[in-house]
């Protein structure tokens, strides 16, 4: 079983979280889980998925808050800018 989980909030008011693009969420287990539990964060949490394939997609047993995005939905969430990414991320290797 892998379990994926969100950072260490300091309190409720964060606005951060994981935005996986263009990648593959793999492993050898049976089962992988996203996300994280608690009160506080059950009472602030958005969880959304965007243009997802493979035997993971499947939507049928997802719990009830987690929401199918849009393409206008998703587009904040397909930027740099949602993870800060200038501040931590190398820029792309000139050739």
């Amino acid at each position: 079983m892998t379990f994926i989980t969100a950072q260490a909030m300091d309190n409720g008011t964060s606005n951060s979280g994981f935005s996986f693009l263009h990648c593959n969420v793999t492993g050898t287990g049976g089962h992988a889980y996203l996300g994280r539990l608690g009160g506080l964060l059950q009472r602030n949490l958005f969880y959304g998925e965007y243009d997802c394939s493979g035997p993971g997609s499947d939507v049928s047993r997802r719990v009830g808050f987690a929401k199918k995005l849009s393409d206008a939905d998703a587009k904040p969430f397909l930027s740099l800018s949602f993870v800060e990414g200038s501040k931590w991320l190398l820029p792309p290797a000139s050739l």
